[in-house]
């Protein structure tokens, strides 16, 4: 997912908040999945992303935080 990816608002809420291209990624993935109902595949298709860029994304997350699992606890 490049920066022009993402939709303006993130993109411009970025610029404001001063947020790194990773961190604007993972919320987005993460956005993604919890509108998914945690299913890989369908926030895969909403982000126009591979599946297994969506695996291999949520295993760095989990590499670098518990942010994978409080999302997909909620």
């Amino acid at each position: 997912i490049q920066y022009f990816d993402l939709p303006e608002e993130v993109r411009s809420r970025a610029a404001a908040g001063g947020r790194t291209l990773g961190q604007m990624e993972q919320a987005a993935i993460l956005r993604a999945l919890t509108e998914a109902g945690g299913r890989q595949s369908s926030a895969a298709q909403l982000l126009g992303v591979s599946k297994r860029t969506i695996i291999r994304k949520l295993k760095l997350y989990r590499a670098q935080d518990g942010a994978v699992a409080a999302a997909m606890a909620s």
